[in-house]
């Protein structure tokens, strides 16, 4: 399996989505959109960086993510626009 995963991914999001499954895990964290695609269809839940920061928003975390994301971006980490977007309207910091 790890080989068939290597040649559509890197090796790393490879290792991981093997390793989720031998654990049965819980949850992966993904922000690869291939890896992503491919850990769902092993019925893996799958949260990326931006979903995390929100989901420590919700539990009190964070008082506010954007300054989190701006961050991020700072150190050349890269978020899609919309999904930033989505996170800060679910973390009620954009209308």
């Amino acid at each position: 399996m790890l080989n068939l995963l290597r040649e559509r991914l890197g090796t790393r999001e490879a290792e991981a989505i093997l390793l989720a499954v031998q654990l049965s895990a819980e949850f992966i964290l993904l922000d690869d959109k291939e890896a992503r695609k491919i850990a769902k269809s092993l019925n893996l839940r799958v949260f990326g960086t931006a979903g995390l920061i929100l989901l420590g928003k919700k539990k009190g975390y964070y008082k506010q993510i954007r300054p989190v994301l701006e961050r991020l971006e700072q150190e050349s980490f890269r978020l899609d626009k919309k999904i930033i977007s989505k996170i800060l309207k679910e973390s009620g910091e954009l209308e």
